[in-house]
């Protein structure tokens, strides 16, 4: 989260806002925007399991004390300005992020080609739009 931080400018530079949204409540979201030093990256928390299931995000269940009963592991979503959404990457692994700089490359990608979205229902079978 820190990397998305530090490169927040070069996401802004391309038009991209970047939000962290959070299935933790409010007290547990809070507590690890001030440890992982957040600071101005807005951190929405509260977002409902089966909200972050439609979502297509693995959900993952408490293994240590002190964790979430149920949880959301992370996913990136590059959402339109018009709310429609055009492109995601979701991990089911509780570890193995996605690059932050490799993200940017996307953003900018999209941004100069003006790639279209994946074509809905096809994106999920693995195929590209034509």
């Amino acid at each position: 989260m820190r990397d998305i931080v530090a490169r927040k400018e070069a996401f802004a530079d391309l038009g991209v806002s970047v939000v962290a949204i959070s299935t933790d409540p409010e007290d547990r979201a809070r507590k690890a925007v001030d440890k992982w030093q957040l600071g101005s990256l807005p951190v929405a928390f509260g977002l409902p399991i089966a909200t972050a299931q439609s979502l297509g995000l693995a959900i993952s269940s408490a293994i240590r004390d002190g964790e979430t009963s149920l949880f959301a592991e992370s996913g990136v979503f590059f959402v339109r300005a018009d709310g429609t959404l055009h492109g995601s990457i979701v991990n089911t692994f509780p570890f193995a992020r996605p690059v932050v700089s490799d993200l940017v490359e996307v953003a900018q990608a999209a941004k100069e080609r003006n790639y279209p979205r994946a074509a809905p229902g096809r994106a999920e079978r693995g195929q590209a739009e034509p």
